[in-house]
Formats: structure tokens, sequence, C-alpha cells
């Protein structure tokens, strides 16, 4: 995909991917960054915000995913709810 293209010359810091992509599942494509560029942090939108889609991202090693569309995106200070995991925190 895409990422994994431009991943590799640019090493960036943080990549945004969404759950659904055209060629590889994102959760695929988390595992291959994360492996080549240990140090990347990889975000994965979902539109369906499934609970097994978000542990399926976790499982894969994402630093936090989100709801794609989602209109209110919480301040830097918000705290989690209860039972929220570290992968999820801001």
């Amino acid at each position: 995909t895409q990422a994994l293209r431009v991943a590799g010359p640019v090493r960036p810091d943080v990549v945004i991917l969404a759950l659904h992509l055209p060629d590889l599942p994102g959760v695929e494509v988390t595992g291959r960054l994360l492996a080549a560029h240990p140090g990347t942090r990889v975000l994965i939108l979902a539109a369906s915000g499934e609970q097994a889609d978000v542990l399926d991202a976790v499982k894969a090693g994402t630093s936090g995913t989100g709801r794609a569309g989602a209109r209110r995106v919480p301040p830097p200070c918000h705290q989690p709810r209860a039972g929220y995991t570290q992968a999820h925190r801001p």
C-alpha cells in the first residue's frame, strides 16, 4: 500500500490509517509498518467502531484508535472512561 511505500524513506513519527484499505487491511499494514519502523506510532480510524475491530487494531500494535467521521474530538486533557486501555488514551 501507499503507506508502506511512503513510510520507508520518510520515517514518520505518526501514521494514521483507515481500518479498511483497498489493498490490505489496516491491521496488517500496522504490523508491517511497526516491524519495519518500530518507533513509529500508528493510529487506526474505523468507521464501524466495532469492539472486535478495535481489539484487532490493539493486538496489531496500534498506538490508538478512533472512529472515522466522529464529530467531537476530546480536548487533550480528556480523561478516558473506566475500562479503556492505555492504547486508547490521548
